[in-house]
């Protein structure tokens, strides 16, 4: 499947691989005529409540910003966008290979982290301290850092 790049924001070519089961289905999408809705309106009210109800059940990240409003596709993306970055330093302060990859599948980190992780999620103190919680109490990941760090903090 592809999305032509006078149809996307970056300018470029986009293609997804689908299993061959999915080339049926394609075609029909193709060949559609209309989308079966009055109005752009009635579409969007349909989605929303199609997003709410499959996509963000499924996210795993917290639905809801503050009583009777959802989180939007963009916030969802910038949550997953924190979480890898912060988990990347981690890794490289770690010195793991290989690191994670990106899950917003940007040509450069520097995309994912400009336009949206949260600002200082890469805060190598902030890493560290997250690295010694979490690995300090097991022996065979335990590095002579941490036990300088855990004395100092």
């Amino acid at each position: 499947m592809t999305a032509p790049a006078s149809e996307v924001k970056t300018n470029k070519d986009y293609f997804w691989l689908l299993p061959h089961a999915f080339n049926a289905i394609c075609k029909m999408i193709i060949n559609l005529k209309g989308t079966g809705f009055k109005c752009k309106d009635d579409l969007k009210k349909a989605m929303r409540g199609y997003f709410t109800k499959s996509v963000l059940s499924k996210a795993d990240v917290p639905v809801h910003s503050k009583p009777g409003h959802t989180y939007s596709l963009r916030t969802l993306r910038a949550y997953r966008a924190t979480e890898w970055m912060q988990l990347v330093t981690e890794y490289k302060i770690m010195g793991w290979e290989p690191l994670p990859p990106n899950p917003l599948q940007h040509e450069t980190d520097a995309t994912t982290k400009r336009h949206y992780a949260a600002k200082g999620c890469d805060s190598e103190w902030e890493a560290r301290k997250r690295i010694c919680e979490k690995y300090y109490d097991n022996p065979t990941l335990r590095t002579p850092w941490m036990e300088a760090w855990k004395n100092a903090n």
